[in-house]
């Protein structure tokens, strides 16, 4: 598959379901990797997109993504399209109501309430290749801290502790761990959480972090840096845990 005409294809694809949703009077936002590239920038390569919904618009859906040339799929929990040509094979999923873990057989979930939606930023999409840049657009995209949520979730992916990584130094100040301890917990995601941040921690000492890194961005984690991302997740761990005693 060809990264560039993926990358752009996914971004002409992005914009189209985007608009049509709204002509529909339906309220989706981008969550996923085009939501971390909207809160931090384009610092890696993304293709696949993935949104969230209203469970009262589920209606929509099928007609939605089959008007733009995916084949899909009825997972229940979630919508999944696919689309393949020579060069592109691009992929769609609509989380419905709850964003799931597919990491660990859907055995987790986070519930995106009311006031994502109403408070959801519209921000600008970047391309990570020159080449795609006349196709970046602005979206609705799921608020910082949810998002944050969402990505410590998955357990085993790459992207997704590079992902956390990158939101952690460019927006620890703006993290709040008051709001991420509470929506953790109202989700009954602490435990799964702790364990997540101890193994983001462990990365981060081990070295594995800085493999990943240089192998999405091309540049090493300075010193400066691991110590930033790891006073944040000893601090957020303390929250959590001063939240289950409340």
């Amino acid at each position: 598959m060809d990264p560039i005409k993926t990358e752009c294809q996914s971004l002409k694809d992005l914009k189209a379901i985007l608009d049509t949703a709204k002509g529909w009077g339906v309220q989706l936002l981008v969550i996923g990797g085009w939501a971390v590239n909207a809160h931090v920038g384009a610092y890696r390569y993304t293709k696949d997109i993935d949104l969230v919904m209203k469970t009262a618009d589920l209606g929509y859906l099928k007609a939605l993504l089959k008007q733009h040339g995916y084949d899909v799929e009825d997972r229940k929990i979630y919508i999944a399209g696919q689309k393949e040509t020579e060069d592109v094979r691009l992929k769609v999923h609509i989380s419905i109501g709850d964003i799931v873990d597919t990491s660990r057989n859907f055995a987790l979930k986070y519930s995106i309430d009311e006031n994502a939606y109403r408070n959801a930023p519209l921000l600008p999409i970047r391309s990570f290749h020159s080449q795609c840049r006349e196709y970046e657009l602005e979206a609705p995209i799921l608020p910082l801290n949810n998002l944050f949520i969402t990505k410590l979730l998955p357990v085993g992916r790459d992207l997704d502790l590079a992902d956390v990584v990158s939101m952690i130094l460019q927006h620890g100040k703006e993290l709040q761990r008051d709001f991420i301890a509470n929506g953790v917990g109202k989700n009954d995601l602490t435990n799964p959480i702790q364990s997540r941040i101890e193994n983001v921690s462990h990365d981060v000492r081990s070295g594995k972090l800085d493999e990943i890194w240089r192998a999405q961005v091309g540049t090493r984690i300075s010193k400066k840096n691991r110590r930033q991302i790891l006073v944040f997740l000893r601090e957020l761990s303390s929250t959590l845990r001063r939240s289950t005693l409340v």
